[in-house]
């Protein structure tokens, strides 16, 4: 990476042609499906359970809090000081109104990405194609299948490929806050999780670091 300007390739191989490693089949679809309007009993209901592991339903939202939590993780600070300092010249979210970003309880609002380029001084381009390069990761990762609540794009529903209402409600638990975010660190991989660390690590010189850090914790405590 010569200039912050230059585009960033950050791709990892991965084969979109190629079939996840585990496969819901129709027939097992029906089959939770048929367990769960009759009151499943409890082998079946130890078969939904096993599935938790294997079925990931997300969303554009919760992907791109996802990136703002490694974002903040490599800035070393607490949602609290993030929320200080993600907001822009005029406005400071709460620690809950920012949890709620890095959740995906929130809608994506564009700003967003305008207010972080600025925060650390990086072309907003780079973090659209951070954040499409953790997307496509996910949504063709061999250990899960991916659903995607609403299409995202030329990924679509991701790899699932069932809208069942019943299936999206009771067969899968939403992960919450630190866990989800575990949750998405298996999902990508340790070497795939290693080298979106090292790209946003690349991005911001310490010196920038180290300020927002500094302006952070002086916003918090002016705010007390």
């Amino acid at each position: 990476m010569n200039k912050k300007d230059d585009f960033i390739n950050v791709s990892v191989a991965v084969d979109e042609n190629e079939e996840p490693a585990y496969q819901l089949t129709d027939e097992l679809t029906d089959e939770i499906i048929r367990a769960i309007d009759n009151n499943f009993n409890k082998s079946c209901a130890e078969k939904i359970e096993a599935l938790h592991t294997k079925i990931i339903i997300t969303s554009a939202e919760e992907i791109f809090g996802y990136m703002l939590y490694l974002f903040r993780k490599n800035l070393g600070l607490n949602q609290t000081e993030m929320g200080q300092v993600i907001g822009g010249l005029f406005f400071k979210y709460t620690r809950s109104g920012y949890s709620k970003l890095e959740r995906g309880d929130s809608r994506i609002s564009i700003q967003i990405i305008f207010h972080l380029s600025s925060l650390i001084s990086v072309h907003h381009f780079h973090l659209f194609a951070i954040y499409d390069e953790i997307i496509k990761m996910i949504a063709f990762n061999k250990k899960f299948n991916v659903h995607f609540k609403e299409p995202i794009g030329l990924y679509g529903f991701g790899t699932l490929g069932i809208t069942t209402e019943k299936l999206m409600k009771k067969s899968v638990k939403k992960e919450l806050g630190h866990h989800q975010h575990l949750k998405f660190d298996d999902v990508l991989g340790q070497h795939n999780l290693r080298q979106i660390n090292k790209i946003i690590e690349s991005l911001i010189p310490d010196i920038v670091r180290e300020s927002i850090q500094i302006r952070a914790k002086a916003l918090v405590e002016t705010s007390k």
